[in-house]
């Protein structure tokens, strides 16, 4: 087989789905609930190389699948891989994949070029930062970037198709680790920024290659779940209830956060297959939370939003409506001077109450049904619950910038939406493929999880990531049409962790009143030794006036907006200090002469004194001497 260096660190089985899916993905533009199957029989045939015919392949659906096939059905698929040119018959009854033959090969060169191509541009980012790269640290580079791809790859494959446990998940490297392993650190931070960048930002062909591997890693998983999709077909998703947690209700109801079009997509799906939606109102309260978060953070904050990157807006600012209205104002000239205050009413209004709820029917649909917390709900063990996800809550990043209050509030909610879900499938008995039971609560959380797990009160396949499910509905061929991007579904380890660095440098120069512009912040995702707060440290105006200098000479023209102000700053202290120095010198002056005149005063008194006690005679013999 061809040498795809992705592809390492797999087992032969899923190497040849892999490779499979890659080539099936190629030769057709639309998706069906159907190719699932044809993918699965045709990676079994990839891996036997030959030594399979339709005994063996029907062992291993069963076995790996739990799919079971009489011949004359097996010997349909098989046809229609033949019909498609992806196997042939050899003479002895079994089937080899053209994946394994010499025009598969060439296909897997394209592959591992356009591979190639995709590390070429992240290390010719890296190399616009200051720093020097010697020949072995890029040798060192190019295999962090390869392993570092593998592992974010498998890592969203086994995670974000979570329906079931993957003992591979829980061994999985940390992918920000394998980027910066053996390399100096600032090089290994800037590495980090540079894959950041061109996951967050890609060119059109690197595009196109992260999209190849990533539908391929997910399809992976969904053929492991189960390729014949079962529980997916029209009858029964239209008997499936969803309980919609809050960060799926916030990206909805917004139009350009990052992931509203497709959760809309999602709902709309879900709409028009029958199912029910709930919401609950704790999560309808903390829609709310959120709206009057975020009027209140633009009376304080409100000037910066416009030049915060996505990473900023999405992870440290951590607020959809915020996100949203930035992210508006950037993608229309026209509404640059949108104002903050129009967009929030369009989403709350005080002498209109019912706007929110009119909002959400807008999106959920006018039959959603508005969830009460169930009153055969057991408050102790909730109580139980909330207090497990209340503290690894309060760890996590947004926790340790909420009050106790806040994070009490967000964990109690947490605790009852899961245990409302287990409720609603308490009579109803399912299994662990996608969908099997009545109720799911849609949700990216996994603290709740863990939790559950802890308190061993943990139902299986109650929980549905909706990345997994629209994954497994793009599978199906339901977005035809509309099909949109996994790899953009994947959240971005490396931009999480940029965001960290950058925010440590970036906030100290808000703070002060910096206007830092929207480039200069996103450079600082690669450039990550360019210190720019560093201005804010020094001492004398000819420090600050190298340091801006510095900054200035690396792009960021803020530091000479800031020295500018600095300079203006010490120029009126010089002002101040020379009329000050000016009105001592007259009040010297004023003191002197105040002396003089006393003195001057002190002289006439005393003569007038003398010539009104003197008699006249004794004043003229005076006069005379």
């Amino acid at each position: 087989m061809s040498n795809i260096t992705l592809l390492h660190g797999n087992d032969q089985l899923e190497d040849s789905m892999l490779r499979s899916i890659l080539l099936f993905n190629a030769q057709k533009t639309t998706s069906s609930s159907k190719d699932l199957l044809l993918k699965a029989i045709l990676s079994i045939i990839t891996y036997g190389d030959g030594k399979y015919g339709l005994n063996e392949i029907n062992n291993i659906l069963k076995e790996r699948f739990d799919v079971t096939y009489v011949a004359e059905e097996l010997n349909q698929q098989i046809s229609k891989l033949k019909n498609k040119g992806l196997i042939i018959q050899c003479p002895n009854d079994k089937y080899q994949a053209i994946t394994n033959k010499k025009q598969g090969q060439d296909f897997y060169v394209q592959i591992e070029k356009e591979t190639d191509s995709l590390i070429n541009g992240i290390l010719e980012r890296t190399r616009t930062s200051n720093i020097t790269i010697s020949q072995n640290n890029e040798m060192k580079m190019r295999e962090n970037i390869r392993q570092s791809l593998s592992v974010y790859y498998k890592m969203y494959g086994y995670s974000f198709l979570g329906l079931k446990e993957n003992s591979k998940h829980k061994s999985m490297l940390d992918a920000v680790d394998v980027v910066r392993k053996g390399l100096p650190d600032n090089l290994g931070k800037a590495l980090v920024g540079a894959i950041a960048d061109a996951l967050n930002e890609p060119t059109s062909q690197e595009r196109d290659i992260l999209e190849k591997w990533a539908r391929a890693f997910v399809a992976m998983e969904v053929i492991n779940l189960d390729p014949s999709l079962r529980n997916f077909k029209a009858t029964k998703l239209r008997e499936k209830s969803f309980v919609i947690d809050t960060d799926i209700a916030l990206n909805a109801l917004t139009t350009h956060a990052k992931y509203s079009v497709v959760y809309r997509q999602m709902i709309t799906l879900l709409r028009n297959a029958g199912c029910k939606l709930y919401i609950p109102y704790i999560v309808v309260d903390e829609i709310q939370n959120h709206i009057d978060a975020a009027q209140k953070r633009y009376s304080f904050e409100g000037s910066s939003w416009y030049s915060m990157t996505d990473e900023l807006l999405e992870n440290k600012i951590a607020n959809v409506f915020v996100e949203d209205y930035v992210k508006i104002i950037r993608s229309d000239e026209y509404k640059r001077d949108f104002p903050f205050e129009t967009y929030i009413s369009n989403f709350y209004d005080p002498e209109e109450p019912s706007l929110l709820m009119n909002k959400l029917k807008d999106v959920f649909g006018k039959d959603f049904i508005l969830l009460e917390e169930l009153e055969s709900l057991d408050n102790e063990l909730k109580k139980k619950l909330a207090e497990k996800i209340k503290y690894l809550t309060i760890i996590s990043e947004k926790g340790t910038r909420r009050d106790e209050g806040k994070n009490t509030q967000i964990a109690e909610a947490d605790a009852s939406l899961y245990l409302t879900i287990r409720q609603m499938n308490r009579a109803f008995k399912g299994n662990d493929k996608p969908l099997s039971q009545k109720a799911y609560l849609l949700t990216k959380s996994q603290k709740t999880i863990s939790c559950a797990k802890e308190l061993s009160i943990y139902d299986k396949n109650i929980i549905c990531d909706p990345f997994a499910l629209l994954s497994i509905l793009q599978e199906m061929g339901m977005f035809a049409g509309h099909e949109f991007e996994i790899v953009n579904l994947f959240e971005n380890p490396f931009l999480a962790y940029t965001a960290d660095l950058i925010w440590d440098e970036v906030k100290p120069l808000l703070d002060r009143g910096a206007k830092l512009k929207y480039a200069e912040i996103h450079r600082l995702r690669i450039d990550v030794d360019a210190n720019i707060d560093k201005i804010l440290t020094c001492e004398t105006l000819e420090e600050r006036t190298n340091e801006a200098k510095r900054l200035s000479e690396r792009g960021y023209i803020f530091a000479n907006d800031l020295l500018k102000i600095q300079q203006e700053i010490e120029k009126k202290d010089r002002d101040i200090q020379e009329k000050d120095t000016q009105l001592t010198k007259q009040q010297e002056e004023i003191l002197y002469l105040k002396k003089l005149l006393e003195v001057k005063t002190k002289k006439e008194k005393k003569q007038q004194y003398i010539e009104r006690i003197l008699p006249s005679s004794k004043k003229k013999k005076i006069g005379k001497k």
